[in-house]
C-alpha cells in the first residue's frame, strides 16, 4: 500500500474559456468538479497507475463531504481526520487564447490542536501498514511546523519511505529526518536551500543521507539525483490543457517505480510522462494510460 498524505486538501472547480477578460460576464465552455489538493491529486494519479493508494489528511464540512463522494465515486481508499472547519474551495480558471491556468484558492480553515493529535496516531497506525508514503502540498494554520519532520521520523521507526513534495522551511526542517525522497521545482528548490548551484546542493543532500531529488523547472529539461548519480531528463512536448496538478501526477510516477523496483532511468520516465499526460486533461491528477505509454517513449533521461 502507498500512502498519499495531503494536508490541505480542497474541493476544486475547473472553469475553461474560450478567453477570459475581468469585469465581464464570461460564460465557460467546460466545467469538472474533482476531490483535490496536491496529496488526493497524487493518490488519483498513483489509482490509475494500477496501484492502490490510501488518501489521507485532513476534510472536513460541506466540502469534505463532497470530496469523499468524488473519491468514493473514482474507487479511491480515504481514511481522513474529520474537522471542524470546513475544508477549501479551489476555483482554477483555464484561458485557453494565452493557454494560461489561474487559480483562485479560499484561505484555510485553522486545525485545532485535538485533530493534530488525531492525524499522528492515525498515521501511526498507517505507515505500519505502508511501504511507501508520499507527503506533499503546504500546511493549514494550526499544524505545527514541525508535523512533516514527526512524519518522516515515524515512518521509519515502520520501515516506510517517504517521497516528499514540500519546500521552504517545512522541507528545510525535514531534511534531517532523511526523506528518501524531495521533489521540488528549481525556484523552491533555491529559496529552501540558497544555493544557486542546483547541483552543488544535490550532493550536498546525498550526504545527508537524501537517495532521491528531483528538480523540476516547467516545460524544460530537469535534473535528478539518484544515489550519488546525476541524470538530465528531457519531458515530452506537449499542447497542455490544465498544468495543476501535474507535478503531484509526476509524484505519483516516482511512487509507483519506487514501489515496483524500476530502474532510475525507468521511473524517471514514468513519471516525466505522467506529469505531462495529466497536463492534456481537465482534472487535475487525472490522465489516460493509452496516452501515457505514447508519451512515456518521448521522454529522454540522461546519464550526466
Amino acid at each position: 500500500m502507498i500512502l498519499s498524505i495531503g494536508l490541505n486538501n480542497a474541493y476544486q472547480k475547473v472553469l475553461i474559456f474560450d478567453t477570459f477578460s475581468e469585469g465581464k460576464v464570461l460564460r465557460a465552455k467546460a466545467s469538472c468538479v474533482s476531490a483535490s489538493g496536491k496529496g488526493l491529486n497524487t493518490a488519483r494519479a498513483l489509482k490509475t497507475l494500477g496501484s492502490n493508494p490510501v488518501a489521507t489528511g485532513f476534510v472536513g464540512g460541506t466540502n469534505g463531504g463532497l470530496i469523499l463522494e468524488e473519491l468514493k465515486r473514482e474507487a479511491v481508499h480515504s481514511d481522513f481526520v474529520w474537522t471542524e472547519t470546513n475544508t477549501r474551495l479551489c476555483l482554477t480558471v483555464v484561458n485557453r487564447k494565452n493557454n494560461s491556468f489561474t487559480e483562485l484558492i479560499e484561505p484555510s480553515g485553522k486545525i485545532r490542536p485535538s485533530e493534530n493529535v488525531l492525524l499522528k496516531k492515525k498515521l501511526s497506525k498507517l505507515f505500519k501498514r505502508s511501504k511507501l508514503a508520499t507527503i506533499s502540498g503546504t500546511m493549514p494554520p494550526g499544524v505545527p511546523e514541525n508535523m512533516y519532520r514527526w512524519m518522516i521520523k515515524e515512518a521509519a521507526k515502520s520501515g516506510t519511505r517517504v517521497l516528499a513534495d514540500i519546500s521552504k522551511e517545512p522541507m528545510f526542517k525535514a531534511v534531517p529526518a532523511k526523506p528518501y525522497l524531495i521533489k521540488m521545482n528549481r525556484d523552491e528548490f533555491v529559496d529552501t536551500f540558497r544555493n544557486h548551484n542546483i547541483e552543488d546542493q544535490i550532493y550536498k543532500l546525498f550526504k545527508k543521507g537524501i537517495s532521491w531529488v528531483v528538480i523540476t523547472d516547467g516545460k524544460k529539461k530537469f535534473l535528478a539525483g539518484v544515489s550519488g548519480k546525476l541524470f538530465l531528463v528531457t519531458p515530452p512536448k506537449i499542447k497542455a490543457v490544465n498544468g495543476v496538478g501535474s507535478g503531484d501526477a509526476m509524484l505519483a510516477g516516482l511512487a509507483y517505480g519506487i514501489d515496483n523496483g524500476l530502474e532510475p532511468q525507468e521511473t524517471l520516465k514514468l513519471a516525466s510522462a505522467a506529469g505531462a499526460a495529466s497536463a492534456l486533461t481537465i482534472r487535475p491528477g487525472e490522465f489516460s494510460v493509452t496516452e501515457l505509454r505514447k508519451l512515456v517513449k518521448k521522454v529522454r533521461v540522461r546519464l550526466l
